[in-house]
């Protein structure tokens, strides 16, 4: 039995690694077309994987009545989409076409890569050494999703969140007491009342250790969410926005204008700065930026002249992440730093001393994401995660202008980024979006020493493991 040569047609980025799996990739299907018509011979057999919008086209091809195309897969977005049970009449009698959705399509080609090994040999003892690597691949994978799922699981919750995000308002003077927050001044639906009766947000309850207006000692296992005690409804109360000229009702109508208007306002903008040897001017052009929840987006320009100077390292001018909280800066080397020279961008968030540091909870201890962002389809964006070392200096409240950089050092992918750049650069800028999730804190201790170098190294084990057996899968009966 001969085995098929997989042909794939995939629109977004996809990794070398996962490239080498098949036999061709494609990212329009003219390619995979013009692939097979100018080597096809006889004996060959393709099994295509196409999207549910290419499938037409295909169908009105010669390719798709040659007598070699054996399997077609084709994976689609929705399940819920009409276009699926059309295609599903109008091919029904075509054997050779299946329908997946894309959340299935990974284990579709684990099992179309196996089918074809074992198809490719003969011995039946070789058959069983193949079942039994494809069984052990299984497992190393099943065990590296269910070490990164304890990573983001371990996390303390103290006490219920209620919602994060909170609104700016003009007037916050005149707004109740019970719908904005002491400590940011901010306005929510739901806050938490304190022992001494006044009430905080739930980013302000979880990092200060004190009240804003009275100092009482805040115990985190104590605060509940209680709205039993409110003397008025926030659709009583009357907001002007803080960017525009609009005045209303502060219930679902403000929240509502500020969602559709003024969105940009929770997504900070962070800008480059050219500081040098960490010496900080904090003037009218390095003004300190305050995001409203922990989220920013760092605009990084001039990145073709940043590849050409592998070892320089970018900051991003100062913020507070939010209202009265703690202050950072963003770090990056885009050419990569250590042992991700060349290979992966580097990133790390580095804690500054800030206004209000003696009012907050130390060490730092927040998981934080960085999310390179593709300016063609939010549905690309690469996002990596990591919890601090609570242990580490660099988490401890800062004692000179700046902590030691923590943060990630093979944060992107070089080959994607360069693969993709029509994703990922435009007008020779790239956004790295910062998310800092304050109800994810690691327990006791991290899992492993070292954030920098220890999560890392721990996925670089099983990917070589996994590689190795897929290499030894694959080579078996040669």
């Amino acid at each position: 039995m001969e085995s098929s040569k997989i042909l794939l047609v995939w629109t977004s980025p996809i990794s070398d690694v996962v490239a080498e799996l098949f036999t061709n990739v494609s990212v329009k299907l003219s390619e995979l077309i013009d692939c097979i018509t100018n080597s096809i011979i006889a004996t060959d057999l393709f099994h295509l994987i196409i999207p549910l919008d290419s499938l037409q086209k295909l169908i009105e091809d010669p390719v798709y009545h040659f007598p070699q195309i054996q399997y077609i897969d084709v994976y689609f977005d929705d399940l819920d989409d009409p276009f699926v049970k059309q295609f599903c009449l109008l091919v029904q009698h075509d054997h050779r076409i299946k329908f997946h959705s894309i959340q299935d399509l990974p284990q579709r080609v684990c099992k179309i890569i196996c089918d074809n090994a074992v198809a490719a040999i003969s011995d039946s003892l070789c058959r069983e050494i193949v079942y039994a690597l494809s069984s052990s691949i299984e497992n190393r994978i099943a065990a590296k999703s269910a070490s990164m799922l304890l990573r983001q699981c371990k996390t303390s919750k103290q006490f219920p969140l209620a919602d994060v995000r909170g609104f700016p308002v003009k007037n916050i003077a005149e707004v109740h007491s019970d719908f904005k927050c002491s400590s940011c001044q901010l306005v929510f639906e739901k806050l938490y009342p304190l022992e001494c009766g006044h009430r905080m947000c739930s980013i302000c309850v979880k990092v200060r250790t004190k009240c804003a207006i009275c100092s009482i000692t805040i115990t985190p296992n104590r605060i509940s969410v209680d709205d039993n005690n409110r003397q008025t409804t926030m659709k009583d109360e009357r907001a002007v926005c803080s960017d525009c000229d609009w005045s209303g009702s502060l219930g679902v109508y403000y929240q509502e204008h500020f969602k559709v208007k003024h969105q940009h306002l929770w997504t900070c903008s962070v800008r480059n700065s050219d500081c040098s040897n960490h010496a900080w001017v904090l003037n009218s052009e390095y003004s300190t930026t305050t995001l409203l929840d922990g989220t920013g987006i760092w605009r990084i320009s001039d990145v073709d002249a940043l590849k050409k100077n592998p070892e320089k390292a970018i900051y991003s001018s100062p913020f507070y992440l939010f209202p009265g909280g703690y202050k950072a800066c963003l770090k990056l080397y885009l050419k990569g730093n250590g042992h991700a020279r060349h290979t992966h961008t580097s990133a790390f968030l580095v804690l500054m001393s800030g206004g209000y540091d003696e009012h907050l909870r130390w060490p730092f201890q927040y998981q934080v994401t960085f999310t390179l962002l593709d300016h063609v389809s939010a549905k690309y964006n690469v996002s990596t995660s990591f919890l601090p070392d609570k242990t580490s200096s660099s988490c401890q409240r800062p004692l000179n202008t700046m902590n030691t950089p923590h943060g990630v050092i093979n944060c992107f992918s070089l080959d994607s980024l360069d693969k993709y750049q029509h994703h990922y650069v435009e007008s020779d800028t790239i956004y790295i979006k910062l998310q800092v999730n304050f109800s994810a804190e690691m327990l006791l201790s991290p899992l492993m020493p070292g954030v920098n170098e220890s999560y890392d190294d721990e996925e670089k084990v099983i990917d070589k493991t996994v590689s190795k057996l897929l290499n030894d899968l694959l080579c078996v009966g040669t």
